[in-house]
C-alpha cells in the first residue's frame, strides 16, 4: 500500500509539472514575454519538478512501461500525437485568420458602422506608424485597434517604430515623447506625403473615434468646404452655447470638412467648388437677388441644407413648393411621453420612424432623434425630382395651429379638426440629377444643447455627408465608451495573472487527481 501511495504522489507531481510547463510555454510566453518572471519561474519550477519525478519514479515508470501491452502504449502515443496535430492546426488557423466574437453589451471590441464603411471604402495604402518601444503599454492597445480595421481592408498597414532605435525616422516625423506618436501616412495621387497625427492616451476610451476621423481627414478630397450663410439672423457655427452651432462645427471639422461663413448678399456668384450651402434658422427674409442666387445654384446641381423654425416658413414655401415640399404654419405637439425621457415637454417631438429607404437613415433604425420645436412638413405631388421622408413622429402627435409663439399648458393641448395628424414629417430630402436638398423644420435640432442627445449627431452628420456626396462617411459613428477601470499596481497585476494562468489550472488538476486517487485507493486498484 505504501508503494501505491508513493507512485500516486509521483504521478500527481509529474502531471502538475507538465501542466505548469505547458501553461508557461504557451500562455505565459504569449501574455508576459520571455523576460518576465511570470514566464521563466513557472517554466523552471515545472522542469525541476518533472526531473525530480523522473529520478525518484524511474523504476516504477519502467515497470509499468514493461508490464503494459504494446498496443496500449501505441494507442496512448497516437492519441497524444493526434492531440498535438489538432492543436497545431487550430493555432495555424488562428494565426492565418483572426476571428473573434464581441459579447459586450455596447460592442466595445467591434467597429462602429461608420468605421466599417470607412475601412471598406479605402482605395489607397495607409501606413500606421506607432513610435513606441516594445515594452511601452500603449503599443499592444494600438496594435489591437489597427487589427480590427485590417480585418476589413487590405490597405491599412501597421508598423511599430522604436524612437530610441530608429532615431532617423523619429527626427524625420518630429516625434516628441509627450506629443502625438501615432501617425497615419498616405501618398496622394501627386506623390506627396500626407500625415495625420494622433495622441494616444491609455486612460481614454475614444481611440476608435479619433482613428476613424483621422482616416476620414487623410482621405478627404481637397476643397470639401461647407458654407454657413450669415446676415439673416441664422444660427452661427462660431458660437458655443444653447443657441449656437459650435459643437456641429467641431463635428464637421473632425470629419475632414472645412467650415466657412458666406454672405449671400455679396456680389458675384457663389464660391466654387462648394460641398454644401447650409442655411440654419434664418430669422429675417432673404432678398430677391439672394433667393435667385440660391435657385440658380440648385438648378446647376448645387446642394442646399435648410433648417427652419416655426413661424419663419412662409418666405420659403414658394421656393420649396417647386420640389413638392411644404412647411405648415403650426407647432408639433407630441404626447407619446418620449420627450420626458430627455427632460423635454410636449412641444419636443421625438422621431422614431425613418420611413423612406435612404442612405441617411439606413443605420438609424430603432434610434430616437429629438426635435425641441418643429413644424409639420407635407409632401405634395407634382414636385420636381424625387422626395424622401427622413424622420417622422409617432401617431400621437399633431401640428397645432393655435400655439405658435406660446408656452402651452397641459389644459390647452388638444387636437382640432383640420390640423395635421401624426405620424408627422420632421425632415425630408429631395434630389434631381446632381441637385440635393435637405430640409428640417427645427433648427434647434442642431444646436449645442440638443446635438448630442440620442441619435441627433448621427442624423445631422449623415445628412451633411449626403449633401456633400460623401456617402462613404455615413453611418452610426463610434461612441464614447463607458469604462469601469480597476486600478491595480504592478505587483497586484502580476499576482492576479499568476493566479489565473497557473494556480487556478493547477488547483483544478489537483482536485481531479485527489478524487481519482482516492477512488483507486478505496477500490484497491493500483494507480
Amino acid at each position: 500500500m505504501g508503494r501505491m501511495r508513493r507512485e500516486a504522489v509521483l504521478e500527481s507531481l509529474g502531471l502538475c509539472a507538465l501542466v505548469l510547463m505547458g501553461s508557461s510555454a504557451t500562455l505565459g510566453l504569449y501574455l508576459f514575454g520571455v523576460q518576465s518572471w511570470l514566464f521563466w519561474v513557472p517554466l523552471t519550477a515545472g522542469g525541476v519538478l518533472l526531473l525530480l519525478t523522473l529520478v525518484f519514479g524511474f523504476s516504477s515508470f519502467k515497470k509499468r512501461l514493461q508490464g503494459a501491452p504494446t498496443l496500449y502504449w501505441g494507442v496512448v502515443i497516437a492519441q497524444a500525437l493526434l492531440l498535438l496535430l489538432v492543436l497545431g492546426l487550430v493555432n495555424f488557423g488562428a494565426v492565418q485568420r483572426h476571428s473573434y466574437w464581441d459579447l459586450t453589451s455596447r460592442g466595445v471590441f467591434s467597429l462602429a458602422p461608420q468605421s466599417l464603411k470607412v475601412a471598406q471604402n479605402l482605395k489607397s495604402d495607409i501606413s500606421v506608424k506607432a513610435f513606441y518601444g516594445g515594452q511601452e503599454p500603449e503599443l499592444p492597445n494600438i496594435r489591437e485597434l489597427v487589427l480590427r480595421y485590417q480585418q476589413h481592408t487590405p490597405y491599412i498597414h501597421f508598423e511599430s517604430v522604436d524612437p530610441n532605435v530608429d532615431v532617423a525616422s523619429a527626427r524625420r516625423f518630429n516625434i516628441q515623447k509627450d506629443g502625438a506618436r501615432v501617425l497615419l501616412v498616405r501618398r496622394n495621387e501627386h506623390g506627396q506625403e500626407q500625415v495625420e497625427r494622433l495622441r494616444w492616451d491609455l486612460a481614454a476610451y475614444d481611440h476608435e473615434i479619433h482613428f476613424t476621423q483621422a482616416l476620414l481627414r487623410i482621405n478627404k478630397p481637397e476643397n470639401k468646404t461647407v458654407y454657413f450663410s450669415i446676415g439673416h439672423g441664422e444660427r452661427s457655427p462660431d458660437v458655443m452655447g444653447p443657441a449656437g452651432l459650435g459643437a456641429l462645427k467641431k463635428a464637421l471639422e473632425a470629419e475632414g470638412y472645412r467650415v466657412a461663413r458666406l454672405s449671400l448678399s455679396q456680389e458675384g456668384p457663389l464660391p466654387h467648388p462648394m460641398a454644401a450651402l447650409l442655411i440654419m434658422g434664418p430669422q429675417l427674409p432673404l432678398g430677391q437677388a439672394e433667393r435667385q442666387k440660391i435657385e440658380s445654384y440648385l438648378q446647376e446641381g448645387g446642394r442646399l441644407g435648410l433648417a427652419l423654425e416655426p413661424g419663419h416658413e412662409s418666405q420659403w414655401n414658394g421656393f420649396l413648393g417647386r420640389y413638392g415640399i411644404q412647411i405648415n404654419q403650426d407647432l408639433v405637439i407630441d404626447q407619446a411621453q418620449m420627450g420626458k425621457m430627455v427632460g423635454q415637454g410636449p412641444t419636443t417631438a421625438i422621431a422614431l420612424n425613418y420611413p423612406s429607404p435612404h442612405v441617411i437613415t439606413e443605420d438609424l433604425r430603432g434610434a430616437a432623434t429629438v426635435f425641441p420645436g418643429a413644424s409639420s412638413i407635407s409632401l405634395n405631388p407634382g414636385g420636381e425630382g424625387e422626395t424622401h421622408i427622413l424622420a417622422q413622429t409617432g401617431n400621437r402627435a399633431w401640428g397645432d395651429k393655435n400655439l405658435l409663439g406660446e408656452s402651452p399648458s397641459a389644459g390647452t393641448l388638444r387636437y382640432d379638426p383640420g390640423e395635421v395628424q401624426g405620424p408627422i414629417n420632421l425632415m425630408v430630402a429631395a434630389e434631381k440629377e446632381h441637385m440635393r436638398l435637405w430640409v428640417t423644420s427645427d433648427a434647434d435640432f442642431l444646436t449645442d444643447d440638443v446635438l448630442n442627445l440620442s441619435a441627433n449627431k448621427n442624423l445631422a452628420l449623415n445628412a451633411f455627408s449626403w449633401l456633400a456626396n460623401q456617402e462613404t462617411t455615413i453611418g452610426v459613428r463610434p461612441h464614447h465608451r463607458g469604462h469601469h477601470r480597476i486600478m491595480l499596481s504592478l505587483a497586484q497585476k502580476e499576482r492576479l495573472a499568476f493566479a489565473l494562468v497557473y494556480l487556478w489550472p493547477l488547483l483544478c488538476l489537483f482536485l481531479g487527481i485527489i478524487t481519482t486517487q482516492y477512488r483507486r485507493y478505496r477500490s484497491g486498484v493500483s494507480p
